[in-house]
């Protein structure tokens, strides 16, 4: 089974290697949570956009795997962007919501 990031991300474009995916997922996942949980504040919003970035990362899986040093930083990066979207969701959900 491969161990690094770059070979992970490689079995899992290459072969669409479930276990590599798991593996990759759960080796980043703390990373994907406390950043949304940081930006939103709310565990069940943090949930939820951590499960977004995963879904964005199984697509995104075949360009960063050419430049697996990215990975780290583009989780960060999506996690928060993904925490603003449901933030926005939210936010005009609520102002709606009287009307």
């Amino acid at each position: 089974m491969p161990d690094t990031d770059a070979q992970l991300l490689d079995a899992f474009r290459r072969d669409r290697d479930e276990r590599a995916f798991h593996t990759l997922a759960e080796r980043h996942m703390g990373l994907i949570y406390g950043a949304a949980l940081r930006r939103s504040g709310h565990r069940q919003l943090a949930e939820e956009a951590a499960q977004n970035v995963l879904a964005l990362l199984v697509r995104k899986a075949p360009d960063l795997a050419e430049e697996p040093a990215r990975l780290p930083g583009w989780l960060h990066r999506a996690a928060t962007l993904e925490v603003g979207n449901l933030l926005r969701i939210e936010a005009r959900h609520q102002r709606r919501k009287p009307l």
